[in-house]
């Protein structure tokens, strides 16, 4: 399978950007980047997203407000553009893209904006394992 280009990101981030700005989302704001190591043991939230994504900026509060919940769950937030070769090997092909990882295994994929309501209910799940 071909791996898509910064072009096809950049294009798909932009139809995205388009619907939101639509709808009236604001998606103002710089998304901080951490490097992310995948093999740490306990909880994580690994958000891989992009600086010019809009649904991306929209994804950040709601998965803020999400974790305020969730004090012992390390959040990481990966920029594709950054570390693109990361989001390759995780399969990422659309973004923004939030992964529950348990150990360093993956146990649960998001793609697109996710609500609070859905990230709890994943994190319950695995918090309560």
């Amino acid at each position: 399978m071909k791996r898509p280009s910064q072009m096809t990101w950049r294009a798909l981030c932009l139809a995205c950007c388009l619907l939101f700005v639509a709808v009236g989302c604001d998606v103002s704001g710089p998304m901080p980047t951490t490097s992310v190591s995948l093999q740490k043991p306990g909880v994580q939230l690994v958000v891989f997203h992009a600086s010019w994504c809009g649904p991306c900026r929209a994804q950040k509060p709601i998965v803020d407000e999400t974790l305020r919940d969730f004090p012992k769950v390390d959040l990481r937030r990966v920029d594709v553009d950054v570390e693109g070769e990361l989001a390759r090997e995780m399969k990422v092909t659309s973004i923004p893209c939030l992964l529950v990882v348990v150990d360093g295994n993956v146990k649960q994929r998001f793609v697109g904006v996710q609500s609070k309501e859905k990230l709890t209910a994943a994190l319950t799940a695995v918090a309560a394992k």
